[in-house]
């Protein structure tokens, strides 16, 4: 006799195109949802700036600033008050003074501020001058009027040539005059200080 058998498990399968609609629409919904909630979200705030302190100075006025400078960074600071044409004044970290003294003039001034030396020749005002010397020379630049004029204090010094002289060529410091005499040129020379002038003999002289 053959018994009845036993179901073993059931298995519930749902086919119904709404309900498989409905659901997946939910699913839509809630995923939309998630994105507006995403991008509505507050904003981070932007990281701040770095602000980086301005180092001190390492020149300054007067003498009491440079002090606590130089005490403070553990470095010299220049004493501006102190400046010269041909020095340099420092305070020093061990609070003392100390002073560099050149040869000759490395500024000069203009203004109310310095500006470095420079002999270079330029045409100005009907003559010849340098760009930034500590003397106030002016060369010819051609004609009958004086060679060159010195001055100082208030005070001026001419030297002149006994004829007409050309238009002068300039190269750096120096201007040029040719054939001031047969063959010979006439050089005068600018320097941070004084001046020069010399003959230039261009031919040989015969036997």
């Amino acid at each position: 006799m053959t018994g009845a058998k036993r179901p073993r498990g059931r298995h519930l399968t749902l086919s119904t195109p709404g309900l498989s609609r409905s659901l997946a629409a939910v699913a839509a919904s809630a995923m939309t949802i998630a994105a507006v909630a995403f991008v509505s979200g507050p904003a981070s705030a932007a990281p701040a700036p770095v602000v980086v302190p301005a180092a001190d100075p390492t020149e300054v006025a007067d003498e009491a600033t440079a002090m606590h400078l130089a005490w403070k960074n553990r470095k010299p600071v220049e004493i501006l008050d102190e400046r010269t044409e041909s020095s340099e004044t420092f305070a020093l970290p061990d609070g003392t003074i100390h002073t560099k003294q050149y040869a000759t003039p490395i500024r000069v001034r203009r203004g109310s501020g310095w500006v470095a030396v420079n002999p270079t020749l330029k045409v100005a005002g009907g003559v010849v001058v340098p760009e930034a010397v500590a003397l106030d020379v002016r060369f010819s630049n051609g004609g009958s009027g004086p060679l060159l004029t010195v001055v100082r204090d208030g005070r001026s010094l001419a030297m002149s040539w006994p004829a007409p002289l050309p238009t002068p060529t300039l190269s750096n410091d120096t201007a040029t005059y040719l054939d001031v005499l047969p063959g010979v040129d006439l050089q005068v020379s600018a320097q941070v200080d004084s001046f020069s002038e010399v003959l230039v003999v261009k031919t040989r002289p015969g036997p």
